[in-house]
């Protein structure tokens, strides 16, 4: 295996690099959603590559695919444009200075090496006290902005104020995410995509059924500090006025789309909810909907948007496969009718994994045997995905006891086949 220094790789294209053949490596979502404004910007494939062999002969974005050793046989002094559509690049990027001449290597957007992060500059998160912020590590909250600034300028904070990080990042100057752990090194975009807009509690018809001890931001939701109805905002409202209006914002959104994440309380009670699909489901898959519900209410609405967009997805954190430990997260007693309703999603899905099941350890409360193989049931009988998580609004160490659970619980998914991941966007997350 060659020795790469990675940091020495230059993935921008240059004013002469257009003039070069471009093989565009990658015939998948990204590139599909890409190829108009990089052909715009003078970046034209002479064709497509891809490992994929049942692609290789067909014809993609009207251009043929063929292996990368085919092309570069074809193009010899092609570059290899990587149409890819992670946010870090690196581990594509490392595998691919094994086959090509890394100096051959090029992204279509401009990219720097060093510290960065998923979540810097994708998402823009609307939180419960009126402010915008990093939600994932939780490192900081966007100067100078709250609910009560018009739309022109509460939307693009954000995506502007992580562009300023990330300057910052570059100059090796110290900025709000100096220190956060989920900052890692490798391949990052300058002007990073805006891919999901997240709506928190106690937007305007907020409300909930449930009484957790510990819900969304830590606090009951009865005492969260509420926005006055002058500067409460509407979620459906500032859905649409981002549909109409950001590209005059400038603000760059991911072409794949931008993932409308519904987190405000129990979001299947929200008096606008139908709007908020409505709105979505004629936005041409550019606006897709996640909701993450309780599941104690069956929504025929919500299906109606997860069968027309098959990238939207539902999330139900139970974290219990016991009524008593349900009842002491959640308040209420309620499970098995929670159960039901997510089997009535799973059938009504075009895929099992658009739902997707939440146990989230509590030290004490779900960190049991009982518990765990009670979710499993639950999981294994509707073969959706499984997410793990932990506690992220305590300061918990992983216990033993929850480490061997946990590899328990990972031990029997992949026993019975079942989807699971991580939820690495926690500030104390599980290592697969």
């Amino acid at each position: 295996m060659k020795t790469i220094d990675l940091s020495k790789i230059n993935l921008n294209i240059s004013e002469n690099d257009k003039k070069r053949p471009m093989i565009f490596y990658a015939a998948g979502r990204f590139a599909k959603a890409n190829i108009e404004i990089l052909r715009e910007n003078g970046i034209v494939p002479v064709c497509f590559a891809d490992k994929d062999e049942t692609k290789h002969g067909t014809v993609f974005c009207g251009y043929k695919i063929c292996s990368l050793e085919t092309a570069l046989k074809r193009y010899p002094d092609a570059l290899v444009v990587l149409t890819y559509g992670k946010r870090n690049l690196t581990p594509l990027v490392r595998e691919m200075a094994q086959i090509v001449d890394s100096e051959l290597l090029r992204f279509p957007y401009d990219t720097y090496y060093g510290l960065g992060c998923d979540f810097l500059g994708t998402n823009i998160t609307l939180f419960y006290n009126g402010t915008v912020g990093c939600c994932y590590g939780n490192r900081f909250v966007v100067p100078n902005v709250s609910f009560a600034d018009p739309l022109d300028v509460l939307l693009p904070a954000h995506p502007n104020y992580s562009e300023k990080i990330i300057q910052k990042i570059i100059a090796g100057e110290e900025q709000s995410c100096t220190g956060c752990k989920e900052l890692k090194e490798g391949f990052w975009e300058i002007k990073p995509r805006v891919n999901c807009f997240v709506f928190t509690s106690t937007l305007k018809g907020a409300k909930c059924n449930y009484d957790c001890p510990e819900c969304s931001h830590g606090l009951k939701f009865k005492e969260k500090p509420q926005i006055d109805d002058q500067n409460s905002l509407v979620a459906s409202e500032i859905l649409q006025y981002f549909y109409d209006n950001y590209k005059n914002l400038n603000i760059r959104v991911d072409k794949m789309g931008v993932y409308c994440s519904l987190a405000i309380a129990e979001p299947v009670l929200l008096p606008d909810l139908n709007r908020i699909l409505e709105i979505t489901d004629k936005s041409n898959n550019l606006l897709i909907p996640s909701l993450t519900t309780n599941g104690s209410v069956y929504s025929e609405r919500w299906v109606k948007s997860m069968v027309k967009n098959p990238k939207s997805f539902l999330i139900c954190d139970i974290s219990a496969g016991t009524v008593e430990s349900y009842k002491k997260l959640k308040g209420v007693t309620c499970l098995d009718r929670v159960a039901d309703n997510l089997e009535k999603y799973v059938k009504a899905a075009l895929n099992p994994v658009q739902v997707r099941v939440k146990f989230t350890f509590f030290e004490g409360i779900n960190d049991n045997f009982d518990d765990v193989n009670g979710f499993l049931e639950i999981v294994k009988r509707l073969r959706c995905k499984a997410e793990i998580s932990n506690n992220m609004y305590a300061k918990l160490k992983i216990t033993d006891k929850i480490g061997e659970l946990y590899k328990y619980m990972v031990d029997e998914l992949n026993r019975n086949n079942i989807v699971w991941e991580n939820n690495v966007c926690q500030r104390i997350a599980f290592e697969r």
